[in-house]
């Protein structure tokens, strides 16, 4: 089985670089969060057509190097690697101070009007995989991938309110 040169496909996108972290970063929030589309993606009794062909009906528009490279990848068997994949990309494009990604959480959809105003604030070249989570009850949480939390929500500010009260 054949190693993924992940700096050499990163150089390859070249002016689509960080499309292709975008692209991946969503895809890998979306494995993480749907297990049943994961297992079907992982499952090699499933025929690699078939699985290409759901790929292809999940990502209709994407950059022909995100797509090559899933198809690739489900070629080669190799499709429990997305995640180490996304993980270095990841960390190639901030290196490069391309861009900064995290989960943005909130208890309704966001208007994209509003997520750019959160953006500008962290800074421009944030990318959020966003996820609708009713618990927060109101506001946003962000959950950056170096661990830090920035808590915006309804839900945090009782629960900090909670734990000022017990003390």
């Amino acid at each position: 089985m054949p190693a993924i040169n992940i700096d050499k496909l990163y150089a390859m996108a070249e002016a689509d670089a960080d499309k292709l972290v975008e692209e991946l970063f969503g895809f890998n929030f979306l494995l993480q969060n749907e297990f049943s589309i994961k297992l079907f993606f992982e499952n090699d009794s499933i025929d690699k057509t078939k699985r290409k062909e759901y790929f292809d009906e999940l990502y209709p528009k994407t950059t022909e190097i995100f797509k090559d490279f899933v198809h690739l990848i489900i070629d080669e068997g190799m499709f429990y690697r997305i995640q180490a994949v996304t993980m270095r990309c990841i960390h190639l494009s901030e290196k490069n101070k391309r861009a900064r990604y995290a989960y943005l959480e909130s208890a309704f959809l966001l208007e994209p009007d509003y997520v750019e105003k959160i953006k500008c604030s962290f800074g421009k070249n944030m990318v959020f995989a966003t996820e609708v989570k009713p618990d927060l009850i109101g506001g946003f949480k962000i959950r950056f991938l170096d661990g830090m939390v920035f808590d915006a929500s309804i839900a945090g500010k009782l629960a900090q309110l909670k734990r000022e009260i017990v003390k």
